[in-house]
């Protein structure tokens, strides 16, 4: 009951998700968290909650008009995000269907995407300073080159075997493209490589920058899967980022608690944890957690891409984990900040719930400098019928 007492002191409540609010007084204790630093990383510890959504976009919005910040970095493909980027600057188009196309891992087909979309549009509108959209991952929800190759080719002059590169490289939807990257021969692999190579050699001549991180997203996607290496996509991640600041941005980003925090994930280099060396305390790192609600687990079937078992299950938070810890304070939204927490206090919490899994962090105030945790978590609507449908897609001997 001690630890359950203190805790409650130590966080500090925030009244509710809804962007919309008016007031922002429960976001002092984050404000002052954030002070002036250039990287304000908000975690999710796991994809297809729709509280997590939410508060992201209240805090962006939070961020934006009282902090200056203008760029918001989301794990999502680089190449794709350039047309949420047109659209929120004023480009036509219905946001569902811009949100579809724009935003990979089918992070952007839900209503919480939507909204936030269309505030970032008003907000260019008008705003003393104009905030801009940046996908920062691999290309075609890490299963196809094809997106990154099409917006390279868009930007360069066309020449003879443009259309066979494409056609090359364009996989299909993810859950399918997965599949038949994982299938092709040695020799599929390296004349796709050398299409890709061409294409960042013709970028580099025509000094088109975004051009040449296209096809640099394409290569980190293929040795990502060639190689077999998860941190390639951190690795990639921070240099987008690295982008982002170079142009003298502010920067929230949006992505899975593994990725923004600092301390390596199972000797893996982190996207936090390769910004943390030259940002120091001017990254911020935050991540959510819901203790009770529904969980998605996937049980590998085989060693193909997307072949799983899905099953929905109710968490029960494990005694070991943060989430089990901070649902003692008995708050429906809390805030943590870790710098302020005693030593000791979060020692029996070993790791952070993540998509089915338990993931140990050796020391919660090393990884993160905050924790927004909720006490119930919710699924986005059709997020587990949308996963079951792309495992059926890739299953199809057909390639639909």
């Amino acid at each position: 009951m001690a630890v359950a007492s203190t805790l409650r002191e130590l966080t500090h409540p925030i009244a509710t998700t809804d962007p919309d609010t008016a007031s922002t007084s429960d976001l002092d204790a984050l404000g002052d968290l954030v002070g002036d630093a250039r990287v304000v990383c908000i975690g999710e510890g796991d994809h297809g909650i729709s509280q997590f959504h939410q508060i992201t976009d209240r805090i962006l919005r939070f961020l934006v008009q009282e902090k200056g910040f203008t760029a918001f970095a989301l794990e999502s493909g680089f190449a794709e995000g350039l047309l949420v980027d047109d659209w929120i600057h004023g480009a036509l188009g219905d946001v569902g269907d811009i949100a579809k196309r724009g935003v990979t891992y089918r992070f952007g087909e839900c209503a919480e995407r939507h909204a936030q979309l269309r505030w970032m549009r008003r907000w260019n509108t008008s705003a003393p300073h104009p905030i801009t959209f940046c996908g920062i991952d691999v290309p075609g929800s890490a299963a196809s080159p094809g997106p990154a190759v099409r917006a390279c080719l868009a930007r360069l002059p066309g020449q003879a075997g443009d259309d066979e590169l494409l056609a090359r490289t364009d996989l299909g939807g993810h859950a399918v493209a997965a599949r038949r990257y994982a299938a092709m021969s040695p020799s599929e692999h390296a004349r796709l490589r050398a299409g890709i190579a061409d294409l960042a050699s013709r970028a580099a001549v025509q000094g088109d920058e975004i051009a040449l991180h296209c096809a640099a997203s394409a290569r980190a996607l293929d040795r990502l899967i060639t190689a077999g290496s998860p941190s390639t996509r951190d690795e990639f991640m921070a240099d987008t980022v690295q982008r982002l600041l170079g142009r003298g941005h502010r920067v929230v980003i949006s992505a899975h608690n593994g990725h923004v925090q600092r301390s390596p994930i199972t000797g893996r280099p982190t996207l936090g944890g390769l910004l943390a060396p030259e940002l120091g305390s001017d990254m911020v790192v935050i991540a959510t957690t819901y203790g009770n609600g529904p969980e998605i687990h996937l049980i590998p079937r085989s060693g193909q891409p997307y072949d799983w078992e899905v099953s929905l299950q109710r968490r029960t938070p494990s005694p070991t984990s943060i989430e089990a810890l901070l649902n003692t304070t008995g708050r429906p939204i809390a805030l943590l900040d870790l710098h302020a927490t005693p030593t000791g206090l979060l020692a029996g919490a070993e790791h952070l719930h993540a998509q089915g899994t338990q993931v140990p962090v050796g020391d919660f105030r090393e990884a993160f400098d905050a924790i927004i945790h909720f006490h119930d978590g919710a699924l986005v609507p059709g997020v587990i019928e949308k996963l079951r449908a792309d495992i059926e897609a890739a299953s199809d001997p057909r390639g639909h």
